[in-house]
């Protein structure tokens, strides 16, 4: 098979498994912000949809519920899917929830009384923002009775989750109001996404917010490091393209190799971030197959998808366009383009940077297309890529001279600037 042929194919099979690993992605649950008052919050969706609700100390979810609009089916006894999620646990001598016909504001009434607590089930992985959570109820357990948020009966007009923090709680309780089991998402939350794992590692959950800035400014050191490595064991034919490698007639001048670094650290970096998350709620969570579905769907697959594409395409399109490969031709670049847009609703694949440069990319990409056609199908020169060669021990002769061969002797890594 001819070596263009072989990448086109590649490239095709990796935006495949993207577009199944993004079919998977629709099972995550919505997130939504605050409407109206910081502790009190209304889901943005059909209670039907699932969606978790982040809030520190008292509040809850609350939905309007009146005889002139009701969107709960409680004349033939629809049951409502709920559960209230903790990420530590708490002391329950700390804390009363509610769940029924209630408001969450901190002036709205009590009127019904509070859910009997006996504990927490286990811990569990939330595989696709790398959280750990503990639920206050087993799975049988998590359904009410819309028939109880009657507005004959049901005075308040609201059905509610509300909990309310006592003054014996040494800090704020960090709690999620659940409410619905079916997984849909718009555009604009998969496309918020990044966003969402990031609130979750940082004050909403984790609390570990400083990990991915100090991950994405070590990840171009790491990958500097990693290169290194490989060329001292001899595996420098196995390295990835790098701005590093002077083997490629200085990278360092051609912006579309700029682009695919960049491109490659953002995806490593968030690979990285979500890698350290995943480990991190582990260690709170019962062992279950929530652990490989988080490291090879979400990150394997999401981010070493995506990065095998962009050093394909760096490898196999720029330096090799006076071999005429297939890939070489920047006529590929609205392939690359809607490679780029798809990984945006990837599970966050990149957080941003990784298919922000990748499509940048594609656009410089099909700017050449003139210098192509003006060429006769061929871009204007550039140097191939040579294989950087392994280091190689200095073999020091009784004569002089041996200090003039050691630039000689190193492999483009070294001769950076």
């Amino acid at each position: 098979m001819r070596p263009g042929r072989h990448i086109a194919t590649t490239w095709m099979r990796l935006c495949l498994a993207a577009w199944l690993v993004a079919r998977i992605a629709a099972h995550v649950p919505t997130y939504s912000g605050a409407k109206g008052n910081s502790s009190c919050y209304t889901p943005p969706h059909h209670h039907d949809t699932s969606q978790v609700i982040y809030v520190r100390g008292s509040g809850g979810l609350e939905i309007h519920c009146s005889a002139e609009s009701c969107p709960f089916d409680y004349a033939n006894g629809e049951i409502l899917d709920v559960d209230a999620v903790f990420r530590d646990e708490v002391d329950q001598s700390t804390y009363a929830l509610y769940i029924g016909c209630i408001g969450c504001m901190p002036d709205d009434p009590i009127n019904i009384a509070p859910v009997p607590l006996g504990g927490y089930e286990p811990g569990e992985l939330e595989p696709f923002t790398q959280t750990s959570y503990r639920s206050v109820f087993n799975k049988t357990e998590r359904k009410y009775d819309s028939t109880l948020l009657d507005p004959s009966t049901c005075a308040d007009g609201h059905f509610g989750i509300r909990l309310v923090q006592f003054p014996n709680a040494s800090k704020d309780i960090v709690w999620g109001a659940v409410i619905g089991l079916g997984e849909t998402f718009t555009l604009e939350e998969l496309l918020s996404f990044p966003i969402f794992v990031l609130n979750n590692h940082g004050q909403t959950w984790n609390e570990l917010s400083w990990t991915y800035y100090v991950i994405l400014a070590l990840t171009p050191i790491l990958t500097f490091c990693d290169r290194w490595v490989m060329l001292r064991l001899g595996w420098g034919e196995w390295t990835p393209p790098s701005i590093w490698d002077r083997g490629m007639g200085d990278p360092r001048v051609e912006p579309r190799a700029w682009l695919l670094q960049l491109s490659a650290w953002g995806f490593l970096a968030a690979a990285f971030e979500e890698t350290v998350h995943l480990i991190y709620a582990q260690a709170s969570s019962h062992w279950n197959y929530a652990f490989w579905v988080g490291l090879f769907g979400v990150i394997l697959i999401a981010n070493g998808g995506p990065l095998a594409l962009v050093y394909t395409i760096w490898s196999h399109s720029i330096y090799h366009r006076n071999d005429r490969w297939v890939t070489s031709s920047p006529y590929w670049w609205p392939l690359e383009l809607a490679s780029a847009l798809s990984f945006f609703t990837l599970f966050g694949a990149g957080f941003y940077i990784g298919p922000a440069c990748m499509a940048i990319d594609a656009f410089v990409r099909m700017g050449e297309m003139r210098a192509w056609r003006e060429a006769g199908g061929a871009a204007p020169r550039m140097p191939r890529r040579r294989r950087v060669q392994p280091y190689a021990p200095l073999q020091h002769s009784d004569g002089g001279g041996s200090e003039g061969k050691r630039d000689a002797q190193r492999p483009g890594l070294y001769n950076l600037f």
